[in-house]
């Protein structure tokens, strides 16, 4: 790593770091009671830092420019190649996502701005945009755009049902903390998904509408067409959909008993 500093009349960079390789084997997120398995390896990584004084940074939608023009903005850069990640209980268990990741951020005293987010893998890339509006009561809002081969959730979700397929995405979402809203639209190509021995379907196509808080989730105008043939129609609806249900006899269930209260469970039809 190396780190250069230089003036010019446009833009200062006050941080510029490469690195050829770093890794996480085996590691552990820790999110309050709960302990994530995570492992991840990059190759060739870049990281910038760059000052924008007043006079060029450009005001946020919304913003006050009369006080935006007392303040500069920071420019971050990051650019991930050859991303390996896998977390969750599949670790080790399953092939982790491939692919690279290059964003480009802009950071002021009061909000973050993600510019652009690149997600690429299995030769599909997925667009995000957003950010916080205002970091002192976290209100945000994001956009995305593109294409997810389903095989690439597997590793980077933990959600093994999803064998094989390519997921078309648009959608948007805002929130405030841990309350959020979400909307949008889902196209599907030669979807698989299995969940042996319980279900196992595959659709040549499939289309949907989706509507989600942190409570609720609603997937409307299912329509899809088996590739055995006929047409799948509906809708599905689900409560407490974020809930974790602990499974029968395990230390987080023997712990509600213990306190004499129901675990949370998700309802659907």
């Amino acid at each position: 790593p190396y780190t250069t500093l230089f003036r010019s009349p446009a833009m200062d960079t006050l941080f510029d770091l490469h690195v050829g390789r770093f890794s996480v084997r085996r590691g552990a997120l820790h999110i309050v009671d709960k302990v994530i398995p995570l492992d991840w390896q990059v190759e060739r990584a870049a990281f910038q830092l760059a000052w924008i004084p007043a006079m060029l940074a450009q005001p946020e939608p919304g913003a006050n420019t009369a006080a935006g023009t007392q303040e500069g903005t920071y420019r971050v850069t990051a650019s991930l190649s050859e991303l390996t990640f896998a977390q969750g209980p599949l670790v080790g268990k399953v092939e982790p996502m491939v692919g690279h990741l290059d964003a480009t951020a802009l950071l002021s005293r009061n909000s973050l701005r993600v510019e652009s987010l690149h997600l690429v893998s299995f030769n599909r890339t997925l667009s995000i945009q957003g950010g916080i509006s205002d970091l002192a009561h976290a209100q945000w809002d994001a956009q995305v755009s593109g294409q997810v081969d389903l095989r690439a959730l597997v590793g980077a979700t933990g959600f093994e049902f999803a064998r094989s397929g390519i997921a078309n995405i648009e959608g948007t979402a805002t929130g405030q903390g841990g309350e959020f809203q979400v909307q949008g639209n889902l196209v599907g190509t030669d979807v698989h998904y299995g969940q042996d021995p319980f279900v196992d379907t595959h659709v040549k196509d499939l289309t949907a509408q989706f509507r989600a808080t942190a409570t609720q989730l609603l997937v409307s105008n299912v329509r899809a067409h088996p590739v055995l043939g006929g047409e799948i129609t509906g809708e599905f609806f689900y409560d407490n959909w974020l809930v974790f249900t602990p499974l029968p006899g395990s230390k987080e269930e023997l712990e509600f008993r213990r306190r004499h209260t129901k675990p949370p469970t998700s309802t659907g039809r």
